[in-house]
């Protein structure tokens, strides 16, 4: 036997403060380059031949190797380790069990004096050329996670006192990192189960969705058509009924889907540079015809010199502020809704600013006890509210949650039967404010069509296709464009692939591409169809206008359709004023 005592308490202590270090900075991402590299520091530290750790079942009933080191000429066991029953080696398996329970080292320092009882262990260190065996258990509150130990193969070994003491310090360690490691791996498993059933969610209520949107499509489109003809005033009435319990039907199914997505984290931000007066030029001009239906004005001011272009995402700053103002509509019974943008120049010289919206009515206002249930899930100011105004509860919510996405907040101040004000402000970076106002020249011809000359889109030859799979919506969006385009020809297909084909055929001027059809959906058709063009030499400036219609989310379909090619986005159900502005930008 070859004594080979400690030389260098040390360059020992040294060891122990690496290893320690090591493993109590490591994670989970880590913990296996750090378990690898203990064990070479060390079984190169007393010159043993094999270093290595096995983690054991709840039962302790079965040990796995799970990490191993080998010197120079040594073969590794891993492999033969695996899933050990130790059952099956009952003087092994009572050695074991002591020093678990008593937290002790255990060394058997020659294999070959092993007692005639340990026989079947004896036979299998053998197999491995095991000649003095070293381990220490790895538990924690009573509980074993399993050993790391140490093989001599070339010949046996002497271990002193002070290192077997000092190597439990190790496996104390070992134990505590590998409580936190189990911990974390727990957590990191909780929130990938956590983020499937989100995902599950998220993706039955985007289809849920899209399946109550395509009726709801026909119904808003249709009763809007109906609304067209000449009716009696009990007809026009069952027909305003019909279409506005299917307009807040689709608010409903807005609201959820969005709440779903604000749930699970999936709202994200598209940062774009806008003209941020715009946005209030599209709100009032969604919003005039409800307040004008109930006797109310909606007044709008901004600062003369804030900078007008701005980076944010103008469709999340929309929804909050249509939200806003369907509820100063909807809570006001006499008097107006007064809009207003204040602007504070923050860094001039890194252009950041800070934008103030607010939305002020005259409604019936809101106490101080029923402010603070506002922002609460599925909380409306009270029962009574519900049952007068409707609504789901939902909007507020994800207001101010796409607020808080945005580095703010939904604040308000009210007074009950005074009325209320909500605001929230931004900071933003903007363009200079000598930055020339140049508008969009397709918007401004779209304006310009739509309010003034309308009477251009009856009388041009255009080929359209429409790409539809469900009948009834194509029979609609047909009878959209029949009346606005009256003269242009109107192409049908049921799916991309037949929506190629008639592209090929017929080179339309416009498509307009639903997005879930059989065969081939619209994405794939889009992407088909831009292949075509660019394998013909066609400029980028010449492809075919592709306009995608989807009954699914505005935002999230919207960014998928523009990477894919497509040149524009329009929402189920379809509205005339928005195929009136498709026309005008494309056709004319």
């Amino acid at each position: 036997m070859i004594n080979n005592p400690l030389h260098d308490s040390k360059k020992f202590q040294a060891l122990i403060i690496q290893v320690s270090y090591d493993f109590l900075s490591a994670d989970s991402q880590n913990i296996d380059y750090k378990i690898n590299r203990m064990l070479q520091m060390i079984g190169e530290f007393f010159e043993v031949d094999r270093s290595y750790l096995f983690f054991t079942n709840e039962n302790f009933t079965h040990m796995t190797n799970t990490h191993e080191w080998c010197s120079d000429n040594i073969h590794s066991v891993k492999d033969i380790n695996q899933n050990l029953d130790f059952t099956k080696f009952p003087y092994w398996n009572s050695i074991m069990h002591d020093c678990i329970a008593q937290n002790k080292p255990f060394l058997i320092a020659s294999v070959d004096a092993l007692p005639i009882e340990a026989e079947l262990e004896k036979q299998s260190l053998n197999e491995q050329n095991v000649k003095t065996l070293f381990i220490i258990p790895i538990t924690k509150n009573n509980k074993a996670y399993g050993f790391f130990g140490f093989d001599s193969v070339k010949q046996e070994k002497i271990w002193d006192p002070s290192q077997i003491s000092l190597l439990s310090v190790i496996g104390n360690i070992i134990s505590v990192v590998l409580e936190k490691i189990q911990s974390e791996k727990a957590l990191i498993e909780a929130r990938k189960i956590a983020e499937i059933a989100n995902n599950a969610k998220s993706l039955f209520l985007a289809n849920m969705s899209h399946e109550i949107r395509t009726p709801l499509n026909s119904i808003i489109g249709f009763t809007n058509l109906l609304k067209e003809t000449n009716l009696d005033e009990k007809q026009l009435n069952y027909v305003n009924y019909a279409n506005n319990s299917a307009e807040h039907l689709q608010s409903i199914v807005n609201d959820i889907l969005d709440f779903s997505k604000v749930e699970a984290g999936k709202m994200e931000l598209d940062i774009q540079n806008i003209d941020i007066l715009s946005i209030f030029s599209d709100l009032i001009a969604i919003s005039r015809l409800e307040a004008e239906r109930k006797g109310l004005k909606i007044n709008f001011k901004h600062d003369p010199n804030l900078p007008k272009f701005v980076y944010v995402d103008p469709f999340r700053i929309k929804q909050i502020l249509i939200n806003l103002i369907s509820n100063a509509i909807k809570f006001t019974e006499v008097g107006h809704i007064d809009l207003e943008l204040k602007f504070e120049d923050i860094n001039s010289e890194e252009n950041i600013g800070n934008y103030l919206f607010s939305i002020k009515d005259t409604g019936i206002g809101i106490s101080p006890e029923k402010q603070k249930r506002l922002f609460k899930l599925f909380s409306q100011a009270d029962a009574s509210t519900t049952r007068k105004y409707g609504g789901t509860g939902l909007g507020l919510i994800i207001s101010n949650k796409l607020a808080e996405l945005m580095n703010s907040a939904i604040i308000v101040s009210s007074e009950e039967g005074k009325g209320s004000t909500f605001y929230f402000s931004l900071k933003a970076n903007y363009k200079n404010k000598d930055f020339s106002d140049t508008p969009d020249p397709n918007a401004l011809k779209a304006q310009k069509v739509i309010s003034n000359n309308i009477g251009l889109l009856t009388i041009i030859r255009k080929t359209i296709l429409i790409v539809e799979d469900v009948e009834v919506n194509l029979i609609l969006l047909k009878t959209v464009l029949k009346k606005i385009v009256p003269q242009s020809i109107i192409l049908e297909a049921k799916n991309g692939k037949e929506a190629v084909d008639i592209y090929q055929e017929s080179k339309p001027d416009l498509i307009i591409m639903d997005i879930q059809m059989p065969i081939m959906d619209g994405y794939e058709a889009t992407s088909e169809i831009r292949r075509i063009e660019k394998s013909i030499n066609i400029d980028s400036i010449g492809f075919t206008p592709i306009v995608a219609l989807t009954a699914g989310a505005l935002v999230e379909e919207r960014e998928k359709a523009l990477k894919n090619g497509m040149n524009d986005f329009c929402t189920k159900p379809v509205r005339k004023n928005e195929i009136l502005t498709i026309l005008a930008k494309y056709l004319i």
